[in-house]
């Protein structure tokens, strides 16, 4: 009897699976391993922006084995580029214009200007 592949119960597809595209995801994955900083980093800085991600959610993202909301997508793009301004590099990591999430003030932090 064949066993089937089962993801742990935290890298769960969010319903928004398919908004993000794989050229986006790669540009973060190069953009967070440019940053030189830990996934328990990137996942405090969103809480820090009001957003808990944890750091295997983070990682199932960053691989392409889960995929988040825009919002989300944009929160670790924006942690990951406010990192790589620390490093004194450019921000490198793509938002997406396919937000879906909460309103609030925080997203304004979020804005590409």
């Amino acid at each position: 009897m064949a066993q089937k592949e089962q993801l742990p119960a935290l890298v769960v597809s969010d319903r928004n699976a398919d908004e993000i595209d794989s050229e986006a995801l790669k540009g973060l994955f190069e953009a967070f391993v440019a940053c030189r900083t830990t996934l328990d980093d990137l996942s405090s800085r969103a809480v820090a922006m009001g957003e808990d991600i944890s750091g295997p959610v983070i990682a199932a993202h960053l691989t392409g084995r889960s995929c988040v909301s825009g919002h989300k997508h944009n929160v670790i793009a924006a942690v990951i580029n406010a990192r790589l301004g620390e490093l004194s590099m450019p921000a490198a990591a793509p938002y997406t214009d396919k937000f879906q999430g909460p309103v609030n003030s925080r997203s304004s932090a979020l804005e590409v200007r």
